[in-house]
This record gives C-alpha cells, structure tokens and sequence, in this order.
C-alpha cells in the first residue's frame, strides 16, 4: 500500500473515531443511562443474561438510583436462577419510585418459588388490581393456590384464563400441575400434552412433561422428555439438573457426573454441578473426589439441604462421625422436615449408644409421614436394637395396620419374630408376605432360611424349586438350596448347586465361602484355600475372603502366610482402611508391634479424622508401656469426636493398667453415659471393680446384663467367675452351670467350672471339664497349659510333658508353657539342655518376669553352673522382692558356693515371707542345724 494511502486512511479513521466519542460525549446522562437500558433489553431477548448485567451496571454506575436499570437487572437476575440477587434489585427499584405491574409479578414468582406463598399472593394481587386480564398473574394465583390446595379455587381461575386466551400454553400446564397435585395422572398428562399441540415448542410445557413422568415413575419417558427439554433450551440449568437427579435416581452415575459437568459450564457459581458429581462418586465409592465436590456444593448454597444432607453422608464415609452428625443437624434446621435426615442422624446415634437420641429421631419419622408403613418399620428395627421388643413389636404391627396389603411390613414383624426365636411366628409372617406378592424374593429368602433353621429341610427344598420356576437361575436361592442339602449332609449335592450359583454369578462369594466351610470340615485346608483364592480373584477387594484365607493361615500354623496374604492384599487395595485394621490386628496379636504402628499411621496419613487410627497408635503404646503417649492418643480421639464412648473406654482401660483405679472407673462411667448398653465397657468396669474388690458392685452389673440378655450364657459365666473371686462357690456353680445350659458348647464356661472345681481342690472334676473343654478345641493352648499344670502338681510328669508340649505346638511363645516345661524338663532331669533353651527363650520374651528369671536360675543351679544361677536369683528378686521361694533358692545357690552366712540369711527371709513354699521344710532343717 502506497505510503500517502496509509496516511489518508489512518487520518479517517482518528477523525472517525473522535467525531464518535464527541457524539457520545455530547450525551446526557440520562441518555446515556436509556441507551445501556436499550441495549440490555436486546440481550435479555437473546436470554444473554451476563451481557445485559454489564450494561445494567454501566448504567446504575452513571445512576444508582435508576429505577428502570435496577428492574432489569432484577430481571436479568431471574434469568440465571439468582433469585435473591433478583429480589433485591426489584425492591430497590421500588424504594425509588420504580411501579408497573411486571416488578410485582416476578417478586411473586420469587416468593412462590421460595414457598412464601401469601406474600407471592400479595404481589401477584397488585398485578390484578391494575390489569385484571393479566395471564401470567392468574396463572401464578392458581398456583400458589394449588400450593394451598385450594384445588377449586385454582381451577376456577385457570378455566377464566382459559375463556380469556383459549391459546395461552401456560393455562394447560398449570391445569396438568393440579391435577397431577390431585393424584388424576391422566387428566394431568391430557392437559400437559394440551399445551404442547399448541405450541409444540413450548419449553415449559416440555419441562413439566418430563417431571410428570417423573412423579409417575415412568423414568424412561422423564429422561426422554428432559432431553427435548434440553433441546429446545440447551442453557437451561434446571433441565440439566432435574435430568442429572433423575440419573442419579437411575444409578447412573457417570451421565449424572457429565450433567453436572455441563452444569458447572452454564453457570459454575451455582451449586447444581458440583451436587450432581458429588452424589455419582459418592455412590461410586470415589470418596475424596465426592467429598470435595460436595463441600463446593455447601460453600456456594450453604442453604441447600440436600447438599448437605450427602456431605454428611460423605463425613461418614471418611470415619468423621462428629462432622457427620453436626452437618445433619444443620441440614435439620435448614429443612426440619426431612425424614431421611432423621434415618441417618437415628443411625448414627444409635451406632454411638445414644439409644434415647435415636429412638426420638426414629420418631419423628412416624410424625412426618404417618402413613408411610416404614417409617413405623424403622422405629421398630431401632427399639430392636435398643433390646426393647414390646416396644418394636408394636411397632411393626402399627406398620401393618397402616396399610395391610404392603408386604415389606409383614417381613420386618417376621424378621424381629426370628431375631427373638420365634421362628413359627416368622415363619407365618413372611409366608403373609408372599401371598400378598408371590414374586418377593427377601420374603422368600427369609422363609427358607426360617425353614432350615427350624430343620424343616424338605420344606426349604421345595421353596427354593418354588422361586427357582419365578426367578429361573436366582444365585440366592441355589446357594440356600446348596445350604439346605449341606445341613441335611448332602454334601456332594451342596457342593453341586453352590457351583451352579457361582457358574452364573461368578461375583457370588457366598458360594465360594460356603464350599470352602465344606472343605474344612473335612480337614480339606487346601481344597478350602484354593476356592477362596478363586473368589478372591473375582472380588479383589472382599475383606471378608481376604479375612478367611489369613485366618485358614492361622488356623494352620503358618502366620508368615497369612501375613503375606494380607500384606499382598493391602498393595492391592492400597486405601482400604478396614483392611489395614485387621491387618493391624493381627500384627498385635503376633507380637510385630512396629508394623501395627507403621499400619496406623498409613491410616492415618489417608484420613486424619480416623478414629481407628489413633486407636491402634495407643494400643501400641500400651504395648511398650509408654501410657502417657498412649493417653494422648486416646485424647486425639476425643478431640475429633468430643462424645466417643470407645474413647472413654480405651482411657479407662488405660488407667485400669496404670493401676489408676478410681480414675478408671470415673472413664468408664463417662464411656457408659455415652453408650449404656454397650456390654464391651460394662465387662471392663466389672474387671477394674474385681481389681478393687468390689464384688457386690460388680456382680450387679453381671446381673443386670444376664436380665437384659435371657438368652446369652456370657454374663452368667462373668457372674459365676465372680462369685469364685468372692469364696462363694456354691453360687458360682450354680451361676456357671445355668450358663452351660444355655450353651453347653462354650470352652470358656467349661473352663471355668474346671477353675472352680480346682479353687475347691476337687482335680477330678477340673480334669474332667478341662478335658470337656478340649473336646471342643483340641489345640485349645489354656485347656492344654492347665491339665499341664494339674499334672506336673500331681508329680505325673510325662502327662504333664506331654499337655505342655501340645500346647507349646499351638502358642510356640506362650511364655507360661515355656517356663513350666522347661521346669519339669530339669526337675526330672529328663532333658537339661531343652529346659535350659525353653527358660532362656521365655526370659527373653519376658525379662521382667521374675517367676520366669528363677526359673532360668532353677535351671543353671541343677546342671552346676552355680554362679550363673546366683546372678538370675538375684535378678528375680529385685523383679519379686517379696517371692520366699526365690529367697530359698538364692540361699541354695549361696550354700552351694560356700557362703553359709548368706545362705542362713536368705532362709530366714524366705520363712520370714511364707512358711507354706516347696523347700520350706528344707530352709526350717537347715536353720535348726545351724
């Protein structure tokens, strides 16, 4: 381009553009604000809402109080949902002097659409007072009187609408939202449709469709009818959100994250989108990207209920049950009428032992929706679990008479009927629910499982063909019919059908664990291990088979394996805290302390609010005795939840092994406060009261439990063993022999009986229910260790070897059988230099066991290594300083190396302390000699 060209063109266009801002510049104020007021008008046509916003505050910026602007802006406001914003734009057009008809219609719309709906009724009368014929105001009126359900009033008013513009779509919506309101689906969906042969393109009508499709459950039809919606108006948020609800319902979790990832793109400070995605990967297991999402949800509508009421659900999830709850009360106050928030908060109470604060919860439930059978249902399962069964069987029977012909009902009142042992009174109930619907598969599960537990074998088998014809190639019902020929010890044919379940649901674990129990009880272990493998390989993550292979480990001797199994799991499942709590468990148990502690600070480092957690840390500080690092830990555990019962109890605990009694029993009352019918801090209180020596205290909470629990044989064992700590051994036997009644197959109650009968001096019969005991577990390490006992007392050595050495095979680091084998290993002089390995291994598992270091002294002083055994008696002693019998055999060892004055001292200090020890005859000859 020629140099002079340029220059022209560059000239015009300066002078073009000066003459422009001069014209612009020559404008009123007025002007000004008239011409951004025209030109957000243009916008708000277009639905460009954020454009006609920048000009609307362009134009109160020249005007603040332009009553016209700030009415468009309220309208501008309405257009993207921000309804507050709005309502506060149309009341400061009014407050400077700004009227006409269309501000008082949208603040209705405001007011209906927040529920206030006599004042939405206020502002749409002021529209009828200056235009009795406005549509769009009688079309309002009718709803808010549907809201009222004034249902004639609103028709009356609709139909007027109607006579005035037969044509007018809105008229035939609102009559579809009243009718529908009126339960009338046909006529509702006659009128819906009505307004779309008007106007087939009528989005609202589209809109209202597919919400009544909804309401009917014709979720196909809503999801088909959203998206025509959606079409029609692709930036329409409720559209996409209603549809994403709607997914949600439908467990279709992944469309449901998209639309509230469209959503976010409509409009991000909305809270829609991230409510949406929050929920799918709530429901999918995705838990830290749900919670983030749902914590965005709450930050942007801190007054959306539901938001919240999933957040809360999501702190549940994460372990943080204190945030759970305080987030659900919130949801309370925000929408006190919610009864799903009444189902968790009860829940949640219920798992803390806050029995009244659940059961009040649970009934607010029956108040909200008195005719709703579940709610009753729901109140019955809670004074269920709360051991209130006149209370919960009424219940269940108020369920029923709120509507007879709802089978679910007649499950529940069936299931508590077998839950407290009436089986032919469940079996009654669910036999009730299935003629009411044939086709209830838990009604129908449950009655086989009635049958079977009843012996009713044949009559289970033909229930199970029954569903087999209704519900062909049903995994359920061949596994209960695989069980059913399992208890009739078919085995083959349980076996059978438990493959055809896992054949046509190979995800099926219960089969494969049922095969596996089979095997098992033929001694089978590795048949066991290799089907549970199988299941393992099809549920990665079951901690259940993961649980049993390492217990099957165990069972065998081959800890090693099962914590190879376990820790080949947790690679896999590198998040799963419940993994690594059993896990964690298990190293306790073996004695690996460090990597219980390594496990609890991993769990820690995935959710620092995991009570578990800390709870491993301070059972492991425990373990190394360091109490005041254990106490902290504890107290981080109230620190995140101020009312944990398992906090007070594991403190109170604490305190009872740091001998602080009293102090312990102040913690266990607080634990018991918080949770009073947990029997867990109940048996801990009645330990520390036992320590005290207070009997009478502690026999009446045994007592107490034993009436609260008719059916269960622990509390009267825990009686019995008291009443033997007391002297009162006739109690205790009758106490211990109700018990064993109850379940005549408990180890721990025979062993027991076998512990009083040895306090009464009466070894035969202590031998005889030892031995009852070890019927029942032949590897039984404490039945093994006391018929030991019992036998190396009676000077049957070789028994006494043989019980040790079998118990030594089950518990290889049982210091008490490594101290007593080696003991009559050198008393019988049978074998010196195994007695002197056992001793030497027990005293290094247990150095600050005195009994254990005398023995090792015992050990030396027998095979002549004198000096070696002096050093280990003197070492006893400073752990026992108050033992005669380690007095005695110091003075041995000092009588042996020549030191008759130490000798004679010792003697004289042992027979100063008892005068009732082996070798005490010994020490009063000596002494009378010298």
């Amino acid at each position: 381009m020629a140099p002079h060209l340029k220059r022209i063109i560059t000239t015009f266009v300066i002078v073009f553009s000066i003459s422009l801002i001069a014209g612009y510049g020559c404008k009123s104020p007025e002007e000004k604000v008239k011409s951004h007021i025209a030109k957000a008008e243009e916008h708000l046509k277009n639905n460009d809402y954020n454009r006609a916003i920048i000009e609307l505050k362009n134009a109160l910026q020249i005007n603040p109080s332009s009553g016209e602007a700030l009415y468009y802006l309220g309208k501008s406001y309405m257009g993207r949902r921000e309804l507050s914003k709005a309502e506060e734009q149309f009341n400061k057009a009014i407050e400077n002097g700004f009227d006409k008809p269309d501000l008082h219609l949208q603040l209705g719309i405001i007011k209906l659409a927040g529920n206030k709906i006599d004042d939405a009724l206020t502002e749409f009368k002021k529209v009828i007072a200056v235009e009795p014929d406005n549509k769009e105001a009688l079309n309002n009126i009718a709803n808010a009187q549907i809201y009222k359900e004034n249902f004639d009033e609103a028709e009356a008013i609709l139909d007027k609408i109607i006579k005035i513009d037969p044509s007018f779509p809105k008229a035939y919506i609102t009559k579809g939202h009243l009718y529908s309101k009126k339960k009338l689906f046909d006529k509702a969906e006659f009128f819906y449709k009505k307004a779309l042969e008007i106007n087939p393109k009528n989005f609202e009508a589209v809109l209202s469709l597919a919400n009544f499709y909804v309401k009917k459950k014709d979720y196909a039809a809503a999801e088909n009818t959203f998206k025509k919606a959606i079409e029609l108006n692709p930036q329409h948020y409720d559209s996409h959100f209603l549809l994403g609800v709607l997914y949600l319902d439908q467990k279709k979790y992944d469309e449901a994250a998209n639309e509230g990832e469209e959503l976010n793109k409509i409009n991000f400070k909305l809270a829609g989108g991230n409510y949406l995605k929050g929920v799918a990967f709530l429901m999918q297991g995705k838990l830290d990207d749900a919670f983030t999402h749902l914590q965005e949800a709450v930050n942007k509508a801190p007054g959306f209920a539901e938001a919240r009421f999933y957040f809360a659900l999501a702190h549940e999830a994460k372990g943080n049950i204190q945030q759970a709850i305080s987030e659900l009360k919130t949801v309370q106050k925000i929408k006190p009428n919610f009864p799903q928030v009444h189902l968790y908060l009860g829940t949640l109470y219920l798992r803390q032992g806050w029995n009244d604060e659940a059961i009040s919860e649970f009934e607010k439930i029956t108040t909200l929706a008195p005719e709703n059978p579940l709610a009753y249902s729901t109140l019955g399962q809670a004074y269920t679990l709360t051991n209130q069964p006149d209370k919960a069987e009424e219940e269940f029977n108020k369920a029923i008479e709120t509507n007879p012909e709802f089978a679910p009902s007649y499950l529940n009142l069936g299931k508590f009927y077998s839950s407290t042992g009436r089986i032919d009174s469940a079996i009654e109930e669910f036999e009730k629910a299935l003629k009411i619907n044939p086709d209830f598969l838990n009604a129908r599960y449950n009655l086989i499982i009635s049958y079977i537990r009843d012996k009713q074998y044949d009559k289970a088998i033909k229930e199970c063909n029954k569903g087999l014809k209704q519900a062909k190639d049903n995994p359920v019902l061949l596994n209960l019919l695989g069980s059913t020929y399992y208890y009739k010890k078919n085995e083959s044919k349980a076996i059978e059908y438990f493959r055809k379940a896992i054949k046509i649901a190979p995800k099926f674990i219960s089969s494969y664990n049922n095969i596996a129990t089979i095997y098992i009880r033929k001694g089978n272990y590795a048949e066991a291990e290799k089907i549970l493998n199988e299941a393992l390989k099809k549920s990665p993550s079951n901690i259940s088979v993961i649980r049993r292979i390492a217990t099957l480990n165990l069972v065998n001797g081959k800890p090693r394996k099962a914590i190879e199994v376990l820790e080949n799991s947790i690679k896999s499942n590198p998040d799963n805290i419940q993994l690594m709590v059993y896990t964690a468990r298990l190293y306790q148990r073996l004695g690996l302390a460090e990597k219980s502690k390594g496990l609890a600070e991993k769990i820690i480092n995935i959710n620092d609010k995991a009570i578990v957690g800390y709870d491993l840390l301070g059972l492991y500080y425990v373990t190394k005795r360091d109490f005041q690092q254990a106490e902290k830990e504890y107290n981080k555990i109230l620190s995140i939840q101020e009312d944990s019962p398992l906090a007070y109890l594991r403190l109170g605990t604490l305190y009872a092994v740091s001998k602080k009694y009293e102090k312990a029993l102040e913690f266990l009352d607080k634990a018991l406060s918080k949770a009073p019918n947990s029997n867990e801090i109940k048996m801990q209180k009645i330990n520390v009261l036992s320590v005290l020596k207070k009997y009478d205290e502690a026999l009446a909470i045994a007592n107490a439990m034993a009436k609260d629990n008719p059916k269960s044989s622990v509390p009267l064992r825990i009686a019995g063993n008291l009443n033997m700590e007391k002297g009162d051994f006739m109690a205790a036997e009758s106490n211990l022999m109700k018990a064993l009644k109850l379940s005549p197959k408990s180890t721990e109650t025979l062993i027991t009986l076998a512990q009083l009968y040895l306090k009464k001096n009466d070894k035969k019969d202590a031998i005889r229910y030892f031995n009852k005991a070890l019927s029942l577990n032949p590897k039984n390490p404490s039945v093994l260790f006391n018929l030991g006992s019992i036998y190396q007392e009676e000077k049957e050595y070789d028994k006494a070897i043989s019980y040790y050495e079998k118990a030594l095979e089950s518990a290889p680091n049982s210091v008490p059988v490594l101290n007593n084998l080696a003991w009559v290993y050198a008393e019988t002089g049978k074998d010196f230099k195994k007695s002197s390995e056992l001793a030497s291994k027990a005293a290094r598992i247990a150095p600050k066991n005195g009994a254990v270091v005398d023995t090792l002294g015992w050990i030396y002083l027998k095979r002549g290594m004198v000096k070696e055994a002096k050093k280990q008696f003197e070492k006893a002693l400073t752990l026992m300083p108050d033992n005669a019998e380690i007095h005695f055999h110091l003075g041995k060892s000092l009588l042996r190396l020549g030191d008759k004055a130490g000798a004679k001292k010792s003697f004289q200090r042992s027979l100063e302390l008892s005068q009732n020890f082996a070798g005490a005859e010994e020490a009063r000859r000596f002494l009378k000699n010298n």
